[in-house]
């Protein structure tokens, strides 16, 4: 990465889902949409259209969440099989917080190691969370700042606001580091923010967003152990 120097930056904020993990890497089994006889695009375009309603925390209750997706499709269900989809959601979740990357732990600990301080902002509903306070990467980080915890979601540059007043720090000389989703740079950048780019899981995902993204990052790097070589 040219002119990249981690010793810029005393303070870094990390994404969460597409930049340190990934539900699908170890997720092999049944997933919730296999239950109602839907395509899996058509489940992710419809839990896309419930985001905000959901990933501000206004309900917060799995079955509802479910609930909420199978509305949006129009779709109808059952209260069983709601239940066994809100286990099946709980528990991939809970597997990918479990199921980091070697390389992205070993990462997160050279970054403690130079006394870097961590923060996580991310968009997640209350069902992603669940497994966080059981997760390897829970240690490194000082504060979690969840979009359904807080009630606003990135890019709103309040949610980094928020995250900047708990590391006691302004946007200046901090970095934000993410996959880009969800507009996140625009939003760091409002705060004077550095940018990097992860196209760690992304690359095999969406490999056709990543010219896009990529324009709103100062930096990019396709393995986060490029961080600290």
């Amino acid at each position: 990465m040219d002119n990249f120097n981690l010793k810029n930056y005393r303070t870094i904020f990390f994404d969460l889902f597409h930049t340190l993990t990934y539900p699908g890497i170890i997720n092999n089994e049944i997933n919730e949409w296999n239950l109602f006889n839907i395509p899996e695009k058509l489940w992710i375009q419809h839990s896309i259209n419930t985001y905000e309603i959901r990933g501000t925390g206004r309900i917060k209750d799995p079955k509802k969440i479910i609930e909420s997706i199978l509305k949006s499709a129009n779709i109808d269900f059952d209260q069983k099989k709601i239940e066994e989809a809100a286990h099946l959601r709980i528990e991939k979740f809970k597997k990918c917080l479990k199921a980091i990357k070697t390389n992205i732990l070993n990462t997160l600990q050279h970054l403690h190691d130079s006394g870097i301080k961590l923060c996580l902002i991310s968009n997640a509903d209350a069902i992603d969370i669940m497994g966080w306070q059981d997760s390897p990467l829970h240690k490194y980080f000082r504060y979690a700042v969840f979009s359904c915890e807080v009630g606003i979601i990135k890019p709103d540059r309040e949610i980094y606001e928020y995250a900047l007043i708990k590391m006691r720090v302004n946007g200046e000389k901090c970095l934000f580091v993410g996959d880009g989703g969800s507009n996140e740079f625009i939003g760091a950048k409002m705060l004077n923010m550095d940018t990097l780019m992860t196209t760690e899981f992304i690359k095999d995902l969406w490999p056709e967003r990543i010219g896009r993204i990529s324009q709103d990052a100062d930096y990019m790097v396709s393995d986060l152990s490029e961080m600290v070589v």
